[in-house]
């Protein structure tokens, strides 16, 4: 019962956040580039929450349309252009939740005209992207992060101190998205846009792979990509790739970003671990009789990975065995099972980090990204621009092993903008 009164105050808080604090003289003022679905919950609802972060402006392709949002979500000004945005003196830092075709362009046009730069997921294209974009971040003191924003998260944290990354055999990482979340005329589904949903939705699970390896794949060595119909049979709606990593251990992905409800009941962001088995010595195995040994295969199971604020489940399965040494042969089994969650640093066993349970994983990556602005240390977790690039590498791989062509952004020139 406590935990059912916990989830639902948890979830009330979410939805009803305490009363914004006052802001600092010296907030960050940001603006934001277009009116997307994803700005009110990645940055809009977080913002208001840190006293060290203003929105003060935003730009989109369509006045009327500007307008509604900026009044929607209290925005005091409205530009005629991106290009406004990223040259107004007004603004310090901007925040690009375009579809992922313009990341690169505006990121990069944002950091030329000297503004740190939030930048939604996938911060490029491809890897050769990457490294263009991710080469100028810093520059002139500027910050640049690629808001990858599970992995901030106490609850990730968590589950990865539960891994023994030398040790991963097998990774299973699945989630989708709902068919009726996206449009068929949606940029996820156009290739002159940075449409696939490997790029889109698979940059998670590439990521937890790499998070949980600790390493990047040295090879895909299976990728299905299901593909739009025709004139956008370029574009991925549907992967499940493998990839083999140094220690031997394979990774595998499953993603769909048209799948039905039953779909998604089974698929809604869930990682599966298992470490190869291994021999234990400890008090208890040097007890047992001569010629025994005790063995051990552990798997780690994350039950709601991307949005754990909500609700999330970290479940610690350890398999034992007593086997006698040469023949293998079994003389007992048994199992045990722990259950760990973290919707705080505090319960995750940091206590000196800032963190309220109505806090979604956006607002503890602003955290960091306003601590890197200030110069301040924070938690530590942070995304880096060679990051950023491996993730793109690994990514590349699955198209081309699914005979498809790596993603593209489309071309600019930086002396020119609208």
């Amino acid at each position: 019962m406590a935990g059912l009164i916990d989830l639902l105050h948890r979830n009330w808080q979410i939805i009803h956040p305490p009363t914004p604090p006052p802001k600092t003289q010296d907030a960050i003022r940001f603006g934001i580039l277009g009116t997307s679905r994803i700005a009110p919950h990645a940055f809009i609802r977080p913002a208001r929450s840190h006293p060290e972060v203003v929105i003060t402006a935003i730009a989109g392709r369509d006045r009327a349309r500007t307008e509604a949002y900026a009044k929607r979500h209290s925005i005091p000004r409205v530009l005629d252009s991106y290009a406004a945005l990223v040259s107004d003196a007004g603004v310090e830092a901007v925040y690009v939740p375009l579809p992922n075709g313009l990341h690169l362009e505006w990121a990069a046009r944002a950091l030329a005209a000297g503004k740190h730069v939030l930048v939604e997921k996938p911060g490029a294209a491809n890897a050769g992207e990457a490294e263009e974009l991710f080469v100028r971040g810093g520059e002139g003191g500027l910050v640049l992060l690629e808001e990858r924003h599970t992995f901030f998260q106490p609850s990730w944290k968590v589950f990865v101190e539960q891994i023994d990354k030398g040790e991963v055999e097998e990774v299973f990482v699945t989630m989708c998205g709902m068919g009726s979340w996206f449009g068929e005329e949606d940029f996820r589904f156009d290739y002159g846009r940075g449409g696939g949903a490997l790029l889109d939705l698979g940059t998670y699970h590439v990521a937890c792979l790499r998070g949980i390896f600790g390493n990047e794949a040295e090879e895909c060595i299976e990728s299905k990509l299901t593909t739009c119909d025709p004139p956008n049979e370029l574009c991925d709606y549907k992967f499940d790739a493998t990839y083999r990593f140094p220690n031997g251990g394979t990774g595998r992905i499953y993603g769909n970003l048209k799948a039905g409800v039953a779909e998604m009941v089974k698929n809604y962001g869930i990682i599966y671990v298992t470490q190869r088995r291994k021999r234990v010595v400890d008090d208890d195995s040097q007890a047992l009789p001569a010629g025994q040994e005790k063995w051990v295969r552990r798997r780690v199971t994350l039950f709601n990975f991307a949005i754990g604020a909500f609700w999330h489940r970290i479940q610690v399965d350890d398999e034992f065995e007593i086997v006698w040494a040469g023949s293998g042969k079994m003389a007992r089994k048994w199992s045990t099972r722990e259950v760990k969650k973290a919707y705080t640093f505090a319960e995750a066993g940091r206590p000196d980090l800032p963190g309220e349970k109505s806090w979604l994983s956006y607002r503890y990556l602003l955290e960091e990204f306003v601590n890197r602005v200030r110069g301040r240390e924070g938690s530590g977790i942070w995304v880096t621009g060679e990051d950023s690039v491996r993730q793109m590498r690994m990514l590349d791989m699955a198209y081309e092993k699914g005979g498809l062509p790596v993603r593209k952004s489309p071309r600019f020139e930086l002396g020119e903008a609208t």
